[in-house]
């Protein structure tokens, strides 16, 4: 039988420790940084928010916030469907001219939201909750939306090509900057600056990006001049990714969104939405803390499916099932108060 061993914070900072070592050792170890990133800043932000934020306007921020959480499961279908159009190609022939047909479709969504936006300025604006129509709102919404898209639909792109050690590289440069902002805003209270110095940001990394992206062989000019036709024929050519896609993130939507839509409407933009809102903070985080081992192996993961490998992607899942179940188990260590224990052949390694 299988020795056993203690698994605790020392664990895994080995592990980190000799993750670069490894085979794309490299991209997941800026991975689990960006990740472990994303949890320290959302939780300084909730901090920032509540110190600076009168009550009834972080109520509202909560509220366009959940805007973007609801429209985040098409974000991830949109992401999938790209990753599955260009992945295969590139790894066959080492082009992207598949990015021509997602771009479109990219665009057509972020034109989407662009009327979204306007109809709920109108709205808003016209109806009972001008409070939500206010210019540094809307540019927060705007940051929420663009932060989605970047996350989701421009970091597949960045998987799917093999850009996915750039994407993290500007990744966090712009997590850097953004705690610079945030702490700015602790300081000097302005949320107005914040929201567009945020909005700026991401920006600028999507611009530099798509310069990453073109010299990877898709170019975001491969848009111009196209016709209405082409988004069609985009649709059709996508049709059965997109439809699977998107159901698969259903049961997300359900999850995550639900509560928010409930309780919007029993209790209105206030202090049951904020409860809420921590509470829901803290389940995405403990389930982004089990995706971070998948996501960085998926580039990897992906190569050996469509080479055949079947041997080498079946290891990779267990290692991926492994190393998130040890990772789950030592956050929870300090809270059981003894050292917990697992079960780990000798050869459980990255493929």
């Amino acid at each position: 039988m299988f020795g056993r061993r203690a698994i605790g914070p020392s664990s895994v900072r080995e592990g980190v420790r000799r993750l670069p070592r490894r085979p794309g050792g490299g991209f997941a170890l800026f991975h689990l940084i960006n990740s472990s990133l994303t949890f320290v800043l959302a939780f300084a932000q909730l901090f920032v928010f509540v110190r600076v934020l009168d009550a009834a306007f972080y109520a509202t921020v909560v509220l366009v916030t959940s805007i973007s959480i609801y429209l985040v499961p098409f974000d991830g279908a949109l992401s999938k469907v790209a990753f599955v159009e260009l992945r295969a190609e590139f790894l066959q022939h080492k082009t992207a001219r598949a990015s021509a047909r997602v771009y479109r479709l990219y665009a057509a969504w972020l034109g989407l939201l662009a009327l979204g936006v306007v109809a709920l300025v109108g709205v808003a604006w016209l109806g009972p909750w001008t409070s939500v129509a206010r210019p540094e709102l809307i540019a927060y919404l705007l940051f929420c939306l663009l932060s989605n898209f970047w996350h989701y639909e421009v970091q597949s792109l960045g998987w799917a090509l093999d850009q996915g050690m750039a994407y993290e590289k500007a990744e966090l440069a712009r997590r850097v900057a953004y705690a610079a902002v945030l702490a700015m805003l602790y300081v000097t209270g302005q949320f107005a600056v914040f929201a567009v110095a945020m909005v700026a940001l991401l920006l600028l990394s999507l611009l530099w990006y798509g310069r990453v992206l073109a010299r990877a062989g898709a170019p975001v000019g491969a848009l111009r001049g196209g016709r209405a036709a082409e988004l069609g024929d985009a649709l059709t050519r996508m049709r059965g990714n997109l439809g699977s896609a998107t159901a698969g993130s259903a049961a997300d939507f359900m999850l995550m969104n639900g509560p928010y839509a409930i309780v919007t409407a029993v209790y209105g933009a206030g202090a049951p939405l904020i409860v809420l809102d921590t509470c829901q903070k803290l389940l995405r985080a403990i389930v982004t803390a089990l995706r971070i081992c998948s996501e960085a192996l998926l580039p990897k993961q992906s190569a050996a499916l469509h080479a055949g490998d079947y041997g080498r992607l079946r290891r990779g899942c267990r290692w991926s099932a492994r190393r998130s179940l040890r990772a789950w188990r030592a956050a929870f260590w300090p809270i059981r108060g003894s050292s917990p224990t697992s079960s780990r052949p000798p050869s459980c390694r990255p493929p």
